[in-house]
């Protein structure tokens, strides 16, 4: 029985995956590195392992919004690196930050170090976060406290999957805040419908300075995706997601210019 409802899962969110990348990638797209002993299942000779269609497209939509190869992109929250590991490996002139909990970068340290050896890392307490340093590495992870000290304007996109959701809005505005500054060009979340609200809120007023640019209904988290059975509609609801693409005023005159 499980057996048959797991696979039931994989094969519904293979299907919305391929829907919302426009049939644009094979299968083999999906194959990982293999570290930490994952476990998923084997389709037409490509082991898929779990959540592994939605940190591709997570990826595929932040590589997106890219000016060009050389950008520099923090993730807030980013757990063991799922989405980190497909930038990282479609877009290798890029330069990555992670920002969550001392656990997660502990584990996002090993699982990015080992699939990628010969990328120059920075990891906390090693030095500073300069653009100095930035400049140096390929992947800097810190703990989620060291956002409060980054210097303005030193990334040139900063994204979030669901890494936001369970903060209060107090402690959610603030971060979003740091977020603002530390971006030049763009901000993508990818929340629930009340998280997305308050970052309408924040992000949208000054001294933000961004502006909500595009806002996209995600499916990934609905009981039909994510083969979910428990909760009803009101715990569906509460899983509706919402992409929302917010751009610096000055960053969006130039791209439409």
């Amino acid at each position: 029985m499980y057996r048959h409802f797991y696979l039931s899962h994989v094969l519904y969110r293979l299907d919305y995956w391929k829907t919302v990348t426009e049939g644009r990638f094979a299968l083999s797209h999906l194959k990982g590195p293999g570290v930490g002993n994952p476990f998923g299942v084997v389709i037409d000779g490509t082991p898929i392992s779990v959540g592994s269609e939605y940190a591709h497209y997570c990826a595929q939509r932040v590589g997106s919004l890219f000016r060009s190869d050389r950008t520099t992109v923090a993730e807030i929250r980013g757990g063991f690196g799922g989405i980190a590991y497909y930038l990282l490996r479609d877009h290798p002139a890029i330069t990555y930050l992670n920002f969550d909990v001392p656990e997660s970068i502990a584990l996002s340290s090993y699982y990015l170090m080992k699939s990628f050896p010969r990328l120059d890392f920075l990891l906390y307490g090693e030095d500073e976060v300069t653009q100095e340093t930035i400049d140096r590495a390929n992947v800097v992870l810190m703990p989620l406290f060291e956002i409060q000290t980054m210097p303005a304007e030193i990334v040139d996109l900063t994204f979030s999957s669901y890494g936001l959701s369970t903060m209060s809005s107090e402690r959610l505005g603030s971060y979003l805040e740091r977020a603002s500054t530390m971006t030049r060009d763009c901000l993508l979340y990818m929340n629930n419908e009340r998280t997305s609200e308050v970052t309408k809120n924040v992000l949208c007023t000054e001294p933000s300075n961004f502006k909500l640019t595009d806002t996209r209904f995600s499916e990934w988290h609905s009981h039909k995706i994510s083969g979910a059975g428990v909760g009803g509609a009101a715990a569906l609801a509460t899983s509706t997601t919402f992409e929302q693409c917010f751009v610096r005023s000055a960053a969006d005159e130039i791209l439409n210019s």
